[in-house]
C-alpha cells in the first residue's frame, strides 16, 4: 500500500458511521443535497441517462455509497481456464464476479483491485472464441455451462475458412495465434491483448479500468451487469483507444466523422433533421484507424462511450445477456470487404437509378404527374425517375396502397404516358396500417399486423404495424406491392419503419429485438417483390431507415434534412458514416426537404449530389424543388450539373459495380483510400467518388473552401492546373464550379449527352480525360451491363495516345481543363 493510500479502520468506519447519522438527523429536509457532485446534472461529469450512468460517478460521499454499490449487480469475468478445443472454437470456463463489491477499501492512492479469493462467490460463465480466418474471430460470452448459437436475420454469409491456429498455454495466459492475429488471454485478472504477428498491440479487450483508484468505476471487465431498478441486464466489453486512434460506422451519423469523444445510443428513431443526434440508421459496427473493425450480433440496444465514459477505451453495453460479436482484422478495405461478406454485398441498383429522380410533396393528381414529366423533357432537364410522395390515396397518409380514383383515374395509363417519355415511378408507402381503414380490418383476417400492447401511432393515426418475422405478414404486403408494379411502378419508397415500439409483440420477435431489425425485414420484402415482378437485377427501394444487414436492400437516402448550408456538411457526414458500414448507396433530399433554398443553395445542392450515388430532387412547398421554380440563371446551371451527372453515367455505373463488390462505399470517405495518410483522418467534408475523382463540395455561402490533397497530382477539371499532394490549398470556387480533381494514372470516361439513362449508351461515343501518372500512363477499366472496356493511354511527345478495347464508335481524347478551343470536356 502507497505511502499516500487511505483505508478505513473498523473504528474509523464506526465513527463515519455516526457521522452520516448525525448529519442526516440534523438536516432531514435537505436530504437531496448532496455533498460533491452527487446531487449535480451528470452531463457535467460525461455521463448520459443511460440506465448504467446513473449514479455512475466516483464513490464521493457517504450518502450515496450503498445506492451506487448495491443498485447494480456484476458478473464480470476476472478468471478463466481452458475448457476445450473444437477445430478453431475455443472454449473457456469463466469466473464471472460482482466487481462492485470486491473492490478494495483503498479510499486514496493505490491500485483498483479485486479481492478475490478461493471461497468468492462467482457465477459461472462460458467464453467462446471461433476463429473463422486469419484475421477475423468471433468472440461470444453467456452465463452458464454453454453458449447459443445465436442465428441473427444481419447474418447471411459464412465467411470460415481453413486457418491454422496455433494454441498455446502459458504461466499467466492461453495464446491464440494465426498468420495475421495473436490473442493473449490472460488467466487472471481477465483481458485479451489483440496483436499483430510481430507483437504490436492493435488493441485490448475485456479489462477492468485503466484507474487505479478503487473509488472509481468507469469501466467494467468483460461480462454482465443488471440494474435493479430498470430490471434490464446489459453485457458489457471494451477496446482500449490508442493515442490519436480515430473510431468510425455505427451508421448513418450526422456528427464528426470520426467518433471519439461521442457517446452513441443504437436505436432508430425518426431523425426530424440532419443536424442532430437523432439517427434514422444506426449499424453496430465500427471501424479503427489502429487496423480493426467490429460487429456486434445483435438487434437489442447498443450503447458507447467512445472514449467519453473513460477516456482511454471505447465501451459498449448491450442489452441482454449474451455478448457476442466478431473482431476483424486488417486495413479499412480488407475488413469492409470481410464485414459485407459476412452481412451481404450491396447488389447494383438498375442503370436507370443513377439518373435523377425529381420528387415533392406530394404530387397529387394523374394531371399533375404528367404535366411534370412533359415539361422536364420540354425545358430539357435529365431526368429518369418521377416520385409520387404522400398524395396518392384517397386520403393523404393513410397509406392503402390504392390510387385514388377521382384523382388518378387511369394509373395504367398513366403510366404508360410516362414509360414513353422514358420515366419511371416510385411510389411511396408505409409499413404501418392506420386502424378505421377497410384494409386495416383485411390485413387482420389475413394475421398480417403485429400485435400492440399499449399505443402506437403512425403520424396522428392509430395504427398497427405489419408483421415481416410471420409469413403471413410478407405475403400479404407482397400482395399489395405486386400491382402496382405490374401496373408499370418501378420502385418503392419504402418510408418510415424506425417507430417500432417496445410493447409490441411479433410473430418471431419481441418488440425490443424488433426495433433495430424492423426496416431489415421490412425493406426485404419490398425488394423481393420487385425483383420478382421486374426481374432479376432490377430489385431496389428508397429507404429512409437501415439497421445491419440492410445494405442488401439500397437505396438508402438521408431523411428529413433541411434547406440549410449546415445541412450539407451534416448530411455529407451521415452518407459518408453510413459508407464506413458498408452501405455502397446513399442519396439526400436535393434542394433540402424542409424550408426553403434560395437559388444560391440550391445550386450547391446540385452541386453536391450530383456526385451522390444517387440524387433525388425532394421537398415542400410554396417552392419546390422542380429547377423552373429558380431563377433562369439557377436553372441554367442545375442544367449543366444535370448534364454533367448524365454524361458520367458510364463512370459512376462502373464503379459502382465495383465497389458494390466489396461493400465499399461509392461515396469514399478519404480515409478509407489514404488509410496511410494520418492528414485525412478527421476529414469529412471532402471525399473521393469512385476511385478517379476528388469532390470537395462547397458547403457554405463564401465561394471558396481549403481542400486537401493526398499524395500524388491531382488535376483540376476546369481549369487543368495540378496540385501535388500532400498539400493543402485556399481554393476559389465561383457558383458556376465545384471542386473537382482527376487522380493522376487515371482515365476519366465520359458519355454522351442524355436525358435519360440508355438514350444513348458507352458503346456509341466516349470522351476520355486522360491524366497521366508520373511514368506518362493513365488507365481505367470500364465496366458497363454489356462489356468491359479496356481504357489504357501512353504519352507520345507530349500527347496522349490511346487505346479502347473492344472498340467504341467514336472516341475523344482530351486533357483536363479548357481546351485550346476554348471548351471544356465538362
Amino acid at each position: 500500500m502507497g505511502e499516500n493510500s487511505f483505508t478505513l479502520k473498523p473504528s474509523e468506519a464506526l465513527e463515519l458511521g455516526k457521522a452520516i447519522l448525525a448529519n442526516l438527523v440534523r438536516y432531514p429536509l435537505s436530504l437531496r443535497k448532496k455533498v460533491f457532485w452527487s446531487g449535480e446534472p451528470q452531463c457535467w461529469f460525461g455521463l448520459t441517462d443511460h440506465p448504467l450512468d446513473r449514479d455512475g460517478g466516483p464513490i464521493s460521499d457517504p450518502f450515496t455509497t450503498l445506492r451506487k454499490l448495491f443498485t447494480r449487480k456484476a458478473s464480470c469475468v476476472l478468471r478463466v481456464s481452458f475448457r476445450e478445443r473444437r477445430g478453431n472454437s475455443f472454449f473457456f470456463r469463466a469466473q464471472a464476479y460482482n466487481v462492485y463489491l470486491l473492490r478494495g477499501v483503498n479510499l486514496s492512492a493505490g491500485a483498483h483491485r479485486y479481492r478475490v479469493g478461493r471461497w468468492t462467490p462467482y457465477r459461472e460463465c462460458t467464453l467462446r472464441l471461433d476463429v473463422l480466418r486469419p484475421g477475423v474471430y468471433r468472440l461470444r460470452l453467456a452465463q452458464g455451462s454453454s453458449v447459443p448459437e445465436h442465428d441473427t436475420e444481419m447474418v447471411v454469409g459464412d465467411i470460415s475458412m481453413d486457418t491454422r491456429v496455433l494454441f498455446q498455454e502459458m504461466v499467466d495466459r492461453y495464446r491464440l495465434a494465426t498468420d495475421v492475429l495473436r490473442l493473449d488471454i490472460f488467466k487472471t485478472e481477465f483481458r485479451m491483448e489483440i496483436r499483430r504477428p510481430d507483437g504490436g498491440l492493435i488493441t485490448e479487450t475485456g479489462g477492468k479500468t485503466k484507474s487505479e483508484w478503487a473509488l472509481a468505476m468507469d469501466s467494467w471487465p468483460l461480462g454482465f451487469l443488471q440494474d435493479r431498478r430498470t430490471g434490464r441486464t446489459y453485457g458489457v466489453e471494451s477496446f482500449l483507444l490508442q493515442p490519436g486512434e480515430c473510431i468510425y460506422g455505427f451508421g448513418e451519423k450526422f456528427s464528426s466523422l470520426d467518433k471519439v469523444g461521442q457517446n452513441i445510443g443504437l436505436w432508430n428513431c425518426e431523425g426530424i433533421g440532419n443536424t442532430t443526434w437523432r439517427a434514422y440508421k444506426h449499424v453496430p459496427f465500427f471501424l479503427s484507424t489502429s487496423g480493426y473493425g467490429v460487429f456486434v450480433n445483435e438487434s437489442k440496444p447498443i450503447h458507447f462511450w467512445v472514449g467519453t465514459r473513460e477516456i482511454c477505451k471505447n465501451i459498449m453495453a448491450v442489452e441482454g445477456d449474451l455478448v457476442d460479436y466478431y473482431f476483424f482484422a486488417g486495413s479499412p478495405k480488407e475488413i469492409l470487404d470481410a464485414y459485407t461478406e459476412l452481412t451481404g454485398k450491396p447488389p447494383v441498383p438498375p442503370k436507370w437509378s443513377f439518373g435523377a429522380w425529381m420528387s415533392r410533396v406530394s404530387y397529387r393528381s394523374q394531371e399533375e404527374v404528367l404535366e411534370i414529366a412533359s415539361r422536364l423533357r420540354s425545358m430539357r432537364f435529365p431526368c429518369d425517375v418521377l416520385n409520387i410522395d404522400v398524395g396518392w390515396f384517397d386520403q393523404e397518409w393513410k397509406c392503402d396502397w390504392k390510387f385514388s380514383r377521382e384523382r388518378f383515374p387511369d394509373p395504367a395509363a398513366m403510366f404508360a404516358e410516362l414509360e414513353k417519355m422514358h420515366f419511371k415511378v416510385c411510389l411511396w408507402q408505409a409499413p404501418y396500417v392506420v386502424d378505421g381503414l377497410e384494409i386495416s380490418r383485411e390485413a387482420r383476417e389475413a394475421g398480417a399486423l403485429a400485435e400492440n400492447h399499449g399505443p402506437f401511432f403512425f403520424v396522428i393515426y392509430p395504427a398497427h404495424a405489419i408483421d415481416f418475422s410471420r409469413p403471413e405478414g410478407i405475403r400479404w404486403y407482397k400482395d399489395r406491392l405486386r400491382p402496382l408494379l405490374e401496373m408499370g411502378a418501378a420502385a418503392i419508397k419504402v418510408d418510415f419503419g424506425e417507430g417500432i415500439e417496445r410493447h409490441m409483440s411479433f410473430a418471431r420477435f419481441s418488440g425490443t429485438e424488433m426495433h433495430n431489425l424492423y426496416p431489415l425485414l421490412y425493406h426485404r420484402a419490398a425488394f423481393e417483390v420487385t425483383e420478382e415482378v421486374k426481374g432479376k437485377g432490377e430489385g431496389i427501394v428508397w429507404a429512409r431507415s437501415a439497421y445491419a444487414g440492410g445494405q442488401r436492400y439500397p437505396v438508402h437516402w438521408s431523411g428529413d434534412n433541411s434547406s440549410a448550408y449546415q445541412d450539407l456538411l451534416c448530411s455529407l457526414r451521415g452518407g459518408l458514416s453510413l459508407g464506413l458500414c458498408g452501405f455502397t448507396f446513399w442519396a439526400q433530399d436535393c434542394g433540402g426537404f424542409t424550408g426553403t433554398p434560395d437559388d444560391k443553395l440550391y445550386v450547391r445542392f446540385t452541386q453536391l449530389c450530383v456526385f451522390n450515388s444517387h440524387i433525388r430532387y425532394h421537398g415542400g412547398g410554396p417552392r419546390f424543388r422542380e429547377p423552373w421554380n429558380y431563377q433562369p440563371w439557377a436553372q441554367e446551371l442545375v442544367r449543366k450539373f444535370l448534364g454533367l451527372r448524365y454524361r458520367l453515367i458510364p463512370y459512376i455505373y462502373s464503379e459502382a459495380r465495383h465497389f458494390a463488390r466489396h461493400g465499399w462505399p461509392l461515396l469514399c470517405p478519404l480515409v478509407l483510400e489514404f488509410p496511410g495518410d494520418p492528414n485525412v483522418h478527421h476529414i469529412d467534408h471532402q471525399y473521393m467518388f469512385g476511385r478517379c475523382l476528388l469532390v470537395a463540395p462547397v458547403l457554405t455561402e463564401e465561394d471558396r473552401r481549403l481542400v486537401y490533397f493526398p499524395a500524388g497530382s491531382w488535376f483540376d477539371v476546369w481549369s487543368g492546373e495540378v496540385f501535388r499532394g500532400p498539400l493543402w490549398t485556399d481554393y476559389h470556387c465561383p457558383i458556376e464550379r465545384v471542386p473537382l480533381f482527376v487522380r493522376e494514372g487515371s482515365i476519366l470516361p465520359l458519355g454522351p449527352e442524355m436525358q435519360y439513362v440508355g438514350e444513348k449508351n458507352a458503346a456509341d461515343e466516349l470522351t476520355l480525360i486522360v491524366c497521366p501518372g508520373p511514368d506518362g500512363t493513365a488507365s481505367y477499366d470500364l465496366e458497363d451491363e454489356e462489356a468491359t472496356y479496356r481504357l489504357r493511354a501512353s504519352t507520345v511527345e507530349g500527347r496522349p495516345v490511346v487505346e479502347v478495347s473492344p472498340e467504341v464508335r467514336k472516341v475523344i481524347v482530351v486533357g483536363p481543363g479548357i481546351s485550346s478551343t476554348g471548351e471544356s470536356p465538362f
